[in-house]
């Protein structure tokens, strides 16, 4: 069973061409760092912080506890949405793969630059 699955796993991420593409591999890389990286400290700096972030009315319903991570987890989401999405269309169109990867970068730097402001400002008194 386990090499059923390992098989199907080699063969999605081996033979497509997609994953052999070094411009999506960079891609894919970076954005992979940057949520590896932005998730932890979003955790220990500003969920520990007890600031309060205020989100959208549409999240509100979730409650305080859950708008902390509203930021980091529409970066996430826009990370797995475009790269789906890229996955799809890079047979018809390489071009649109690389730009939706690359909007997932500059969503992840806007959101890493939202994070700096937010240490900078919000938590030194502004």
């Amino acid at each position: 069973m386990a090499s059923i699955t390992l098989n199907k796993l080699r063969q999605f991420f081996v033979q497509r061409p997609f994953w052999q593409d070094r411009l999506i591999l960079v891609f894919f890389s970076l954005n992979v760092l940057s949520l590896g990286g932005l998730w932890p400290l979003w955790l220990l700096k500003i969920a520990q912080s007890g600031y309060p972030i205020y989100a959208p009315f549409v999240i509100q319903f979730l409650g305080d506890q859950f708008q902390i991570y509203f930021l980091p987890g529409i970066g996430s989401a826009i990370f797995v949405l475009n790269l789906i999405l890229a996955l799809y269309s890079y047979k018809q169109e390489k071009l649109a793969s690389y730009f939706l990867l690359g909007s997932a970068i500059f969503a992840q730097i806007l959101i890493w630059v939202f994070f700096f402001f937010f240490l900078k400002y919000s938590l030194s008194g502004f």
